[in-house]
């Protein structure tokens, strides 16, 4: 009995003499703590810094309050049909979702992490298995993460790529690059220290973060920005481990020149070193050339992606999800190119351009295409549908494709009006396919033997 009450006499002790990590009392000096990683951090980049940002202490509300451009696009694109009121109340409470999930953050386009070691108790209270984020280890290895992202700014202009962003997948492309190479600097010097397990915290904080807004679009964006920081920790650390056991040299400058412009170059960097190996070009490139086929005073032309998940999506719809599957795995790259008629948004052509790894699933994907017509077509005709009028199936021939397929229908939208018109002709040239699509305006073979003509130019 004496031995078990000096016991628990000496634990109470302990924890009534050391104040727990995280209260102003006790919060550890950042510079201090940096201190002991900085010359594993050198020893990883290879050399020495001539210099390092300013680490200054604040408060979870003002790191809450920090911006993050990665946010603000995602918001912008995810949310541009809401009114500007609510999209910045959304922006406001993601960012800060994204900030509670941390205890450092570098403030863009100054030389300044701003550190809040209050956070951090916080965090570990959210899951069991986050209980090491309560630590001086946490706090130096996430100085480290933010320290490497400032480097990376210095030297590749991250305000710059973002604004050259061109639609979300570039965009989930460039944050993966720059989440997965602090990530991989970070692992390196956590090994370095010892502290490992704890740098596989700093991902998985993003993915234990709690629902906190209570406004329906704050909440759903805050989600999504905290899953995508955590999809983007994960899967751009397995992509530079992926490019170093492929023995790529300086991934780093490589990887930010030639930066994966969608998030399945991520998944599969093979594909990513495919594309390079192989020097196929950038599709929204190839569909910049074709935009002036259309003269620019009547139709408005927008670009988008157009991925294997968006594919496999549509599919799935309609019945085709173990087809679309397949046909995924063989997906190389894929974009859309929309003309909208100025005077009637209603008038529309589209040309989609496809890549796939070879020509027997271009071939496939142009069958499953026009399958997938037919069965939208059945669907639209039953009870509450909107009753095609008219469909035919016919080859069509076009220089330089080995084989093309043109699909004519007249769809009727209401009980009342003339019926929609609608062509759509998938030519397939080896491994590519050309998708074009006429929505209430004329098929043109001539100009859609043009256009193929440009896009072919290159791979």
């Amino acid at each position: 009995m004496r031995r078990r009450m000096t016991w628990a006499f000496g634990i109470a002790l302990t924890v009534l003499a050391a104040p727990a990590f995280g209260q102003p009392a006790a919060a550890p000096k950042p510079d201090e703590l940096f201190a002991a990683a900085r010359p594993h951090l050198e020893a990883v980049l290879g050399r020495r810094l001539d210099r390092l940002p300013t680490f200054r202490t604040v408060t979870p509300a003002d790191l809450a309050a920090l911006p993050d451009g990665l946010v603000d696009l995602q918001t912008a694109w995810q949310y541009a049909d809401l009114d500007a009121a609510a999209r910045d109340r959304a922006r406001t409470a993601a960012t800060a979702a994204l900030r509670g999930a941390t205890v450092a953050g570098l403030q863009e386009g100054a030389d300044v992490v701003l550190v809040a070691p209050e956070n951090a108790g916080r965090i570990a209270r959210w899951h069991e298995s986050l209980a090491g984020v309560n630590t001086e280890a946490f706090l130096r290895l996430a100085l480290v993460h933010e320290t490497t992202r400032w480097l990376l700014d210095r030297e590749y202009n991250l305000a710059k790529r973002l604004a050259a962003c061109r639609d979300s997948e570039e965009l989930v492309g460039l944050q993966a690059v720059i989440e997965g190479r602090c990530q991989s600097v970070t692992r390196q010097v956590a090994r370095r220290l010892g502290e490992e397990a704890t740098f596989a915290l700093l991902a998985e904080a993003y993915r234990r973060a709690p629902d906190a807004a209570t406004d329906g679009t704050a909440r759903v964006l805050g989600r999504d920005v905290l899953d995508r920081r955590h999809w983007c920790c994960v899967k751009g650390l397995a992509f530079f481990d992926y490019l170093d056991k492929q023995g790529v040299k300086d991934a780093e400058a490589r990887a930010f020149v030639h930066l994966p412009r969608q998030a399945a170059w991520v998944e599969r960097p093979e594909l990513y070193l495919r594309s390079e190996r192989l020097g196929l070009g950038d599709l929204a490139d190839v569909l910049k050339r074709a935009e002036g086929a259309l003269p620019a005073a009547d139709w408005q032309a927008a670009q988008q992606p157009w991925t294997a998940a968006m594919f496999r999506e549509a599919a799935g719809i309609l019945g085709e999800v173990q087809r679309a599957e397949k046909l995924a795995q063989a997906w190389d790259a894929g974009r859309l190119l929309v003309w909208s008629a100025r005077a009637n948004p209603g008038r529309q052509v589209a040309l989609g351009l496809l890549r796939f790894q070879d020509a027997a699933a271009a071939r496939a994907y142009c069958g499953l295409a026009v399958d997938l017509q037919r069965k939208q077509d059945e669907l639209l005709s039953g009870p509450g549908g909107r009753h095609p009028v008219e469909s035919r199936t016919e080859a069509l021939r076009l220089t330089g494709a080995d084989e093309t397929v043109r699909v004519d229908k007249k769809v009727r939208l209401s009980d009342k009006g003339e019926p929609l018109t609608i062509t759509q002709v998938w030519a397939r040239a080896g491994e590519r396919v050309v998708e074009f699509s006429w929505h209430g305006v004329p098929a043109d073979a001539d100009w859609a033997q043009h256009v193929l003509d440009t896009v072919l130019k290159e791979k």
